[in-house]
């Protein structure tokens, strides 16, 4: 009897802390300074409006591959969240196993050019915080932010112009 692929899948649960709920849309880079005063020149003051660019869902799926190396992240989601944690649940799969490898819908994930595809930002949670979303206003995302800085900066010369 052929075992299904989807037993083979790891489930693997994230506690993400967060601060309290008095704080949430604070600094994180304020928290880091003494009485979030910077004692310096005026252009180093601005650590209040500092805020970590990814979610807790793409922390979670970081750390959850970085804990499981030998596994890859294949996507993630909410489960619960209290006044101090967010519960995210992180799906893994184990590309050495036999029944992965074999199954063509999901043997993709066994290639090389998928290790730690959560910490390049391809997973769906590293997407949304790319900006790479589909239509109108997401146009000058792709390839990427800086790929798209590259080509605006580049002086276009044409022969006919």
């Amino acid at each position: 009897m052929r075992i299904s692929w989807f037993f083979f899948l790891f489930f693997f649960f994230l506690m993400i802390r967060r601060p309290p709920r008095s704080t949430l849309s604070s600094s994180s880079a304020a928290s880091d300074v003494y009485k979030r005063q910077v004692y310096g020149k005026p252009r180093n003051a601005g650590v209040n409006a500092l805020k970590f660019r990814r979610s807790l869902r793409s922390k979670a799926e970081e750390k959850a591959g970085q804990r499981c190396g030998n596994l890859r992240v294949l996507n993630s989601y909410w489960i619960n969240a209290d006044a101090t944690y967010k519960y995210f649940e992180v799906i893994m799969i184990d590309p050495s196993h036999k029944a992965i490898r074999r199954d063509p819908r999901i043997n993709w994930i066994c290639q090389p050019t998928h290790k730690h595809r959560e910490l390049r930002g391809l997973t769906s949670a590293g997407k949304q915080n790319r900006g790479m979303a589909k239509g109108h206003g997401h146009n000058k995302r792709r390839p990427s932010r800086f790929g798209t800085w590259k080509r605006q900066q580049q002086l276009s010369l044409r022969r006919y112009r």
